[in-house]
């Protein structure tokens, strides 16, 4: 009976994950083309970028998820040298192990764009 239970089961999934659209291969590969090229630009704001500081001002859950981390909105307060403070909004995926050092208050190292 346990093999039947089994085949039902396998079907009832097999039903469900119909619903959900899926994406073409030229869809596949042009997620798969934005990713990189956020990476790349992270990478090249590491590089060339001025160092400065930023305090958090707030955190807010956006209740996505990624990777099984919370994507977070962090507001922060920036500070680079030969500027004034600014205050900017970032989205992204926090580590459930960082997320309790990330606390309104905060100061954090950042890197920020030259030409933006």
């Amino acid at each position: 009976m346990g093999l039947f239970k089994g085949m039902k089961d396998l079907k009832d999934i097999n039903d469900m994950s119909k619903q959900y659209k899926r994406p073409s291969m030229l869809e596949g590969l042009a997620q798969a083309k934005d990713a990189l090229a956020g990476v790349q630009e992270q990478q090249r704001v590491a590089a060339t970028g001025v160092a400065g500081s930023a305090r958090v001002l707030a955190v807010t859950d956006t209740g996505a998820t990624l990777n099984d981390h919370p994507v977070c909105e962090v507001q922060l307060e920036v500070t680079v040298p030969g500027q004034g403070p600014y205050t900017t909004t970032i989205r992204q995926p926090i580590p459930r192990m960082q997320a309790p050092m990330l606390q309104p208050g905060t100061t954090l190292t950042v890197k920020v764009d030259p030409a933006d």
